[in-house]
């Protein structure tokens, strides 16, 4: 019996040792992380921050400062992935709904980013970089309508040339039918009923 306390006990202090060292590690990894984001180190800074999420997957700032190194580096489906998971976790997070949406616009995916961005003005009505990326996914879209009205009335353009070549060639097709029947019928009853009446 006190073997097996004991056992429990070795067990117990060897995961709580390995569980201290990995927090030591995350910390190690995340505080690097920071450092090279804010050194503009970017490639270095995802890499270091992988390690950091790896060992500590549950802390949401660790996703936010990737993001942003992501974002630098125009990896912006990963960006997103990352600031998503920042929201799953603090849904109030206006620089994260402000990053996501830039990299939604960067993405041309201009619905999403007016939602974000909106989002991101909701909780910080004051941010003039949420207002300026706004205004200009607001213009993207309007730039989007106008080329998709223009696209509509040149596909409806063509369908009318289309079908008034149809009509033109179905005319010519009647008249040529009708030369045809009235061309030959009519003079081979005129000569029929001449032989005839002879």
């Amino acid at each position: 019996m006190k073997n097996t306390i004991y056992l429990i006990l070795l067990i117990t202090g060897l995961t709580y040792q390995a569980q201290a060292q990995k927090v030591l590690e995350y910390k190690q990894y995340y505080h690097t992380g920071q450092a090279q984001v804010k050194a503009g180190q970017y490639d270095a800074a995802i890499a270091s921050l992988d390690k950091a999420i790896e060992r500590m997957p549950y802390y949401s700032a660790m996703y936010a400062e990737r993001g942003k190194a992501k974002l630098k580096v125009k990896d912006y489906a990963g960006a997103i992935r990352d600031f998503t998971v920042v929201l799953q976790k603090k849904s109030y997070d206006a620089q994260a709904y402000l990053q996501r949406g830039i990299a939604y616009y960067h993405l041309q995916d201009y619905n999403n980013a007016e939602f974000d961005l909106k989002d991101a003005l909701h909780y910080r009505p004051e941010n003039s970089e949420a207002k300026q990326y706004l205004d200009k996914t607001l213009a993207k879209q309007e730039e989007l309508r106008q080329l998709a009205l223009q696209q509509q009335n040149e596909i409806l353009a063509t369908q009318n040339r289309t079908n008034q070549r149809d009509e033109w060639e179905r005319r010519q097709r009647r008249f040529y039918r009708n030369q045809l029947i009235w061309g030959t019928i009519v003079p081979l009853a005129v000569w029929t009923s001449i032989l005839l009446w002879r």
